[in-house]
């Protein structure tokens, strides 16, 4: 008979959702023994370098990483969009921009993950946890009451809590066929690989250039490179490694590539890409035809869980992964405080609510996602940086709060309350911006492509990113209480600055001189009318102009 241990929770997967959680618990409840489980032997790079603001405060707040992401990781400078002809033949330094000029004070980090992971598990196991690597999961027994039994290529493991953090593979997703592969309504593939000896990015443009970000790093920016069914990224890893990778739209741009040398012809069809890559060597290469997935649920009263990539991805567009490993992270410690509080009502509410919590982060980024795969520089300001806004007005600070409104939410109610997928969505989305500007988004993309087809404003726009101050003043206090109507105002002053970025270009483009008062006239307006199309403001926008011309 194999060797069986004990533990009171089992990991499999020791990389990043998997290595943080291992932490998290030690530090909350130092008397749980904990083991991680690991199919690889060692670590290489992998992707899921670029972390965003949740992260970091999960972080520094909960696994007392500040000091250590300082020393060893690349101050990130948020996320950078560029724009290119329908040619592709922009250099750089001539493409539309959308990104910060200064630095924000809630930072990021690029991650050089091979570091990270592998730093990761050795200060686990420092602070007492065993982490297993090149240990296989061959076979899965869920028993709640006498303990899960995992049947592994080194021995036997039995413990009370279960996560599953392997990632795709997702041995525990395997056994209860609970995960959804792909989506039909945004299929995306991609391919990627680390480049050594890219030259330096912020030395390409001239000194206009660079004034327009204030000399900062647009380097340590997660840059993206936006065109229409597809988009390329650049990450820096290190000072010596860049990751460049392209995810696309199966359907709109469909992408076969076999090999690194295939990978970087594709590149260097944009004048920009051949730019950045110079003669740099490709280290490696990966592809995932279908990366998507949807676990569903990934909390159960049986006492496992599902967290990272094992739980869900959507997209790498707006770095959200890291964000979701956070959130669930802390959830799962907040489930298993419950369980040790032998509290089943609470345990099994939470379990509801945070499912459906889940659910409904992932429509939301799903959609969000969904209008970007345009190569319009007049989407991104129009669609991105209202969601932005949104971003750090309330989704940011309640991250940051550590969610206490969701579990306020489920401690207050019952396993057999009334909250159900649509409730919980319709309460966190009460105003709408988000969906509201998915419909207008669509629309105007439609008149873009009928009166600017040679996509004028893809060539020498820039727009500063960074929130404006009554944006951001919710991140910067996240454990002050928000009331219902602040979060409202947040969500009104995205919309409106969304729908009055497409009816000025609209008007821009059909040649329609437009007063400031007349445009905010009609954008107040559009926003008390939860039904109005794009178009129906438009022509009210026509009307009004035409109107005050003859008065």
């Amino acid at each position: 008979m194999k060797n069986e241990r004990q533990y009171d929770v089992v990991i499999i997967g020791a990389s990043l959702a998997g290595n943080c959680l291992a932490r998290q618990l030690r530090l909350q409840h130092p008397e749980l023994s904990i083991v991680v489980i690991e199919r690889k032997a060692q670590y290489d790079y992998w992707v899921g370098e670029s972390t965003i603001e949740p992260f970091y405060d999960y972080c520094i707040r909960t696994l007392n990483l500040g000091r250590y992401l300082e020393s060893n990781h690349l101050l990130k400078h948020g996320l950078r969009f560029f724009f290119d002809s329908p040619e592709k033949d922009l250099p750089l330094d001539k493409m539309s921009e959308l990104g910060r000029r200064w630095y924000l004070p809630i930072p990021s980090y690029q991650l050089d993950r091979k570091k990270f992971d592998q730093d990761l598990v050795d200060m686990n196991r420092e602070m007492g946890i065993d982490v297993e690597m090149g240990t296989s999961v061959n076979e899965i027994e869920i028993d709640r009451d006498k303990g899960h039994r995992i049947n592994t290529s080194e021995g036997i493991y039995r413990c009370r809590w279960l996560v599953d953090a392997a990632g795709s593979g997702s041995p525990l997703g395997r056994k209860l066929g609970n995960v959804q592969r792909g989506n039909t309504d945004h299929p995306i593939g991609a391919y990627w690989g680390r480049y050594e000896g890219c030259p330096d990015f912020d030395d390409i443009g001239d000194e206009q250039w660079k004034q327009k970000v204030h000399y900062t790093s647009r380097y340590l920016s997660t840059n993206h490179f936006m065109y229409k069914g597809y988009w390329i990224w650049v990450i820096p890893v290190s000072d010596k490694i860049t990751s460049i990778g392209v995810s696309y739209h199966r359907d709109k741009a469909p992408l076969k590539l076999k090999n690194a040398d295939e990978m970087t012809d594709f590149f260097r069809e944009h004048k920009a890409l051949d730019q950045i890559i110079g003669e740099a060597t490709c280290l490696d290469f990966f592809g995932l035809t279908k990366p998507q997935r949807q676990a569903d649920p990934i909390f159960s009263e049986d006492r496992w869980f599902m967290t990272g990539m094992s739980a869900l991805f959507i997209d790498a567009m707006f770095s959200t992964t890291c964000s979701y490993i956070a959130d669930i992270n802390r959830l799962i410690g907040e489930l298993i405080q419950a369980d040790l509080d032998k509290d089943e009502a609470r345990f099994s509410s939470r379990v509801k609510h945070y499912n459906l919590y889940s659910k409904v982060w992932y429509e939301s980024v799903l959609k969000s996602v969904q209008g970007m795969y345009t190569g319009l520089y007049d989407v991104q300001v129009g669609f991105y940086v209202p969601s932005l806004y949104g971003y750090f007005g309330t989704s940011l600070p309640d991250s940051m709060s550590l969610l206490r409104g969701l579990t306020e939410v489920a401690d207050s109610h019952s396993e057999d309350c009334s909250c159900s997928f649509e409730s919980m969505r319709d309460g966190i989305c009460k105003h709408g911006a988000v969906p509201r500007l998915l419909r207008h988004t669509a629309e105007f993309i439609s008149f873009a492509e009928q009166h600017d087809p040679g996509l004028t404003n893809n060539r020498g726009q820039f727009f500063d990113s960074n929130p404006p101050p009554n944006i951001l003043k919710n991140s910067l206090n996240p454990d002050q209480p928000r009331t219902e109507g602040e979060n409202t105002k947040v969500q009104q002053f995205s919309y409106k600055f969304g729908m009055r970025h497409y009816l000025k270009r609209m008007a821009e483009m059909d040649g329609l001189m437009v007063s400031d008062d007349c445009l905010e006239k009609i954008v107040t307006e559009a926003d008390g009318d939860l039904d109005i199309t794009l178009n129906d403001a438009f022509e009210k926008l026509r009307k009004s102009v035409e109107a005050a011309s003859t008065s």
